[in-house]
């Protein structure tokens, strides 16, 4: 058994209502618009039964309707009212602004219900254009009677249109920054984790040459097969913990860090530079380690060796293309604070972007390279302790300087 839904029973005694209160009361109509309405309402019945219509018309042409019923309700029925209200009104007062705001309205709904703003600004000028047209043939008014009208209407129109397509503008902007998150998020997780899963590879690959070089199994050497699952179990707890620096950088909450924890310089950077997983000789060969005076900084010294590693991650993406790159590490103290200082002979960050070097997502990378979240997450961390980080471009090197509280 087929029958009209409840929305169609509820909105149909609403609007009517409504509108029967709007012109009664406030619009003081020359012409009211029951009959149309009326019409538009049958109209609409096929849209509202439950369950819908086996008809192969209706099934095929249901998304038409909907367009035409919709133009119909929207700006044919509140054009009609404002054209028709104009045309006829014959008092000393001008016309009632109540219709203009109502098409207004009504062309700010109807222009949001599409995706195409195109599509629904060309039906609202032939709404207009139509409308006029009946209004003229119907009534015979003077031009001056109409023609203010017809130019509000139009100018509504656009206006409505630019707000509209400034709002999808912004929209689409919204969706395609968070896209940008997620991927930029996914990068990084991949990105660092390439890190330690190529030493496990490496150790593991050490372990299986060990193993198929034996002759026989006493001759196996336990304790070289000892030192590298060793250091295949340090990777590990590495890629654990890169993770968990990589959660916390998601999160606007502070990092976990213990406040008494300390390091030396020293030993963070021979820590640093002894894990890296160079890719081959000529990269270990370009990293030089400038000693100086030593001092112990105020951080965990596995957080400050994923900032060497950063740091020098970005080094060699940034110079990938100079055969002759150079990396040097260095540190000193500096009253009450200790720097550790990582330069590098790449072509540095264009001054006009200087600024934005450690905003979250700014990468001068467009290869895929980059993420944008390695410098962002130094300062984070370089804040909450207490410190610093700078970009400084000298002598055709570049320079990042971390001064840690001592």
């Amino acid at each position: 058994r087929k029958h009209l839904t409840l929305q169609f029973w509820s909105i149909a005694v609403i609007a009517n209502i409504v509108a029967w209160t709007f012109e009664q009361f406030y619009a003081q109509p020359a012409l009211s618009s029951l009959p149309f309405r009326l019409v538009i309402w049958v109209l609409l019945l096929p849209l509202f039964i439950q369950p819908y219509p086996k008809n192969s018309f209706l099934n095929t042409h249901q998304k038409s309707l909907f367009i035409v019923m919709a133009t119909l309700t929207l700006p044919v029925l509140f054009g009609w009212n404002a054209l028709a209200n104009a045309a006829l009104h014959t008092g000393p007062s001008s016309l009632s602004i109540a219709w203009l705001v109502e098409y207004s309205l009504a062309i700010f709904f109807f222009l949001g219900m599409f995706s195409n703003p195109v599509y629904s600004l060309s039906l609202s000028y032939i709404a207009l254009i139509l409308t006029v047209g009946a209004t003229w043939i119907i009534f015979s008014p003077a031009a001056e009677a109409l023609i203010g009208t017809i130019f509000y209407m139009a100018a509504t129109i656009i206006t409505t249109y630019c707000f509209m397509l400034l709002t999808q503008h912004r929209m689409r902007y919204v969706h395609q920054k968070k896209i940008l998150t997620a991927s930029a998020v996914g990068a990084r997780v991949a990105h660092e984790l390439r890190t330690p899963l190529l030493s496990i590879s490496n150790y593991a690959t050490s372990v299986q040459k060990t193993l198929s070089i034996r002759s026989t199994p006493t001759s196996v050497d336990l304790d070289k097969i000892s030192v590298q699952l060793d250091r295949i179990q340090k990777e590990v707890r590495f890629s654990n913990q890169t993770i968990d620096i990589l959660l916390m950088s998601t999160r606007s909450e502070p990092f976990n860090i213990d406040p008494e924890a300390t390091f030396t310089a020293s030993s963070a950077i021979h820590a640093a530079i002894l894990d890296y997983p160079f890719t081959n000789s000529v990269e270990r060969q370009s990293i030089h380690y400038k000693e100086s005076e030593d001092f112990e900084g105020i951080a965990p010294q596995e957080l400050v060796k994923h900032l060497i590693y950063n740091l020098v991650k970005n080094a060699f993406l940034s110079s990938i293309s100079y055969s002759n790159t150079e990396i040097q590490i260095s540190h000193k103290r500096m009253g009450k604070t200790g720097q550790l200082i990582v330069s590098d002979n790449g072509p540095g960050i264009p001054s006009n972007l200087k600024h934005k070097v450690f905003e979250d997502f700014f990468t001068t990378r467009v290869n895929g390279d980059g993420t944008g979240l390695g410098l962002s997450f130094c300062r984070s961390f370089m804040t909450q302790i207490g410190g610093s980080i700078e970009y400084q471009r000298k002598n055709d090197c570049s320079l990042f300087i971390m001064s840690f509280p001592t």
